[in-house]
């Protein structure tokens, strides 16, 4: 249903006027690379977790989420149309893996990470490093929709994760 009422997403890339943005992918404020975000650096919108009750009670309560400030958990609905390709890019933070449930993923679409091009399983879980160049494409004809968020490296301790989500705190009231 909710892919019914797509008007609930919005272009992953939006513009922010707190910060000079490029456009070097021609991805900002492009709907061809869409999301329904459930929880948002860190934020929970309220109604779109009402909209998904179940994936937030799976995710938002359920799992050791990378928490840092203004900056973590994010957990979204990620749409991809057909014919969208998002290009190269990398992440900026290796202390946790960002995880891709595949819901829908019609034929055609991929999904690359370093080297390695993975085979989308809807179901079957992807957890990766996002400081990796990674990419991900749909040349089908039907929309691709993945479930997003971010949890903590599992090697990294408690202690660590405190002194992490500290450091990064301490960075962002400079």
């Amino acid at each position: 249903s909710l892919l019914n009422n797509s008007a609930d997403f919005k272009p992953y890339i939006s513009k922010d006027e707190q910060r000079a943005q490029g456009d070097v992918h021609a991805m900002l404020e492009n709907d061809d690379w869409s999301s329904l975000f459930l929880l948002e650096n860190g934020v929970t919108n309220d109604a779109n977790v009402e909209l998904c009750p179940a994936i937030s009670s799976a995710t938002i309560d359920g799992l050791p989420l990378c928490r840092i400030g203004q900056r973590t958990p994010s957990v979204l609905l990620s749409l991809l149309r057909p014919g969208a390709h998002i290009p190269p890019h990398t992440g900026m933070l290796n202390c946790r893996h960002i995880c891709h449930m595949p819901l829908i993923i019609p034929d055609g679409c991929g999904f690359r990470v370093g080297s390695e091009t993975v085979e989308w399983k809807e179901g079957e879980l992807l957890a990766f490093d996002d400081t990796v160049q990674h990419e991900a494409w749909n040349r089908g004809s039907e929309n691709r929709l993945v479930l997003i968020f971010d949890i903590w490296v599992p090697e990294i301790t408690q202690v660590e994760r405190q002194q992490i989500a500290a450091l990064f705190e301490a960075v962002d009231t400079y």
